[in-house]
């Protein structure tokens, strides 16, 4: 039978073994590599069907645009934004993905990983990854290392907004300004564009400029969608979606443009 001190010598031992693990245990814990999950995708075809009617059903019955799917991952704490892109595919029966991080105070990519499916096929064969989980699965290592090595904090839910965006009592437009060239409008007709953020109180600044290159595939139609605000400082991502001829003509497809803007500088 264990004396009432024995017992108590007892627990005080075993608390201070304990105290001594402690600082063990969270040393592994804390070097442990986080492991980053699949991203969700924002939805937005409806809001692109709302946009772009010209382009479901006015020239051809049924015809519907093949619709690039977008999946923000998260944010740094120093104006990067990591996302997943989910393109079309028009005949092949193929699955594309990129993964990128782009700095929202350059628009300069850091990172990006292109994936097609087709490349893989004779290798991997039944392997070959064809939707996001199994890609992430498969590439969840590099893709992890990549995030991490850039900051980037994944968010559990990201909010799609619509412009004019408010700012410390202002208010924000995206103004989107194209021009167009005089050849065949089936083949695409945007050979310029100009996006400037306007606020009510403090001017104009210009944060995306685009001139075509005389091989380029010239976009039939462009517009802004929306926009992500970052959760860390006055910064948003301007998402640009712009409509691209299919291989063979209709039905088309679109393509994402990600822009970076301050919500708090620059305006002259």
């Amino acid at each position: 039978m264990i004396s009432g001190k024995s017992l108590v010598s007892i627990i005080l031992t075993v608390a201070a073994y304990l105290t001594m693990a402690s600082p063990v245990a969270s040393a592994q814990n804390a070097g442990r590599k986080t492991l980053y999950r699949p991203p969700a995708e924002v939805k937005l075809e409806r809001l692109i069907r709302r946009r772009f009617p010209d382009f479901y059903g006015k020239s051809f019955p049924g015809e519907v645009l093949i619709v690039e799917k977008l999946y923000p991952v998260g944010w740094s704490k120093d104006g990067k934004l990591a996302y997943y892109l989910e393109p079309g595919d028009e005949a092949c029966g193929c699955y594309f993905a990129r993964l990128a991080i782009k700095d929202l105070k350059s628009d300069a990519v850091l990172w990006q990983f292109d994936y097609d499916s087709s490349e893989l096929q004779d290798r991997l064969k039944k392997r070959t990854p064809e939707s996001l989980p199994s890609l992430w699965r498969y590439k969840r290592e590099l893709f992890s290392s990549k995030l991490r090595e850039h900051g980037i904090i994944p968010q559990r839910r990201f909010a799609f907004l619509l412009f004019p965006a408010n700012y410390m009592g202002d208010q924000l437009t995206a103004d989107l300004k194209t021009t167009e060239t005089q050849g065949d409008r089936d083949y695409g007709i945007i050979n310029g564009a100009v996006l400037q953020l306007a606020s009510k109180q403090r001017g104009r600044k210009t944060i995306f400029e685009q001139t075509s290159k005389p091989d380029e595939a010239l976009p039939l139609d462009m517009k802004v969608l929306g926009y992500l605000r970052s959760p860390f400082e006055p910064r948003i991502a301007v998402i640009l979606i712009e409509v691209l001829r299919g291989y063979e003509g209709p039905p088309h497809v679109t393509h994402f443009d990600i822009v970076g803007a301050s919500l708090d500088g620059g305006f002259k």
